[in-house]
């Protein structure tokens, strides 16, 4: 667990070099669950406290209901049906371009990855997702506002 952590102030204390204005962390992929069973504190718990000596917002602080959905009609479903309440859809946008088409893994041969993310792309800049935006008067906002 220490070298993770490391890992982390690291990153961090570079991004903060760099200029970049960071307000939250989370628990990507799920990862907390490392060391759960050989340590008295498991990873997650360890990022938390971190995060709170930092000034983060820890994103397990923030009570969200979790949004699921994968295209641009899938989301102006969900968006018209919504009540009142904070949400959370986690999508990784980008262009499917060269650069992305290099972005792999064992389970994601290249240009699977990047197909995936321009759909991203593509659902949240859907002109009828950004109408029911408007007309709904819903609030986007991030782990911080």
């Amino acid at each position: 667990m220490d070298e993770l952590m490391y890992e982390a102030r690291t990153q961090l204390r570079y991004a903060r070099k760099l200029g970049l204005d960071i307000r939250y962390i989370d628990e990507h992929m799920g990862i907390g669950w490392l060391f759960n069973e050989t340590e008295q504190r498991n990873f997650s718990e360890a990022l938390r406290v971190w995060a709170m000596q930092e000034g983060l917002v820890w994103h397990e602080s923030i009570p969200l209901k979790p949004l699921f959905c994968s295209s641009a009609t899938e989301l102006q479903i969900r968006l018209q049906t919504l009540t009142t309440g904070n949400y959370l859809l986690i999508t990784h946008p980008a262009y499917d371009n060269e650069e992305m088409r290099q972005v792999g893994s064992r389970d994601n041969p290249l240009g699977v990855v990047a197909r995936a993310r321009e759909m991203d792309l593509r659902m949240l800049c859907d002109p009828g997702v950004r109408q029911i935006i408007r007309e709904r008067n819903i609030l986007l906002s991030r782990y911080d506002d």
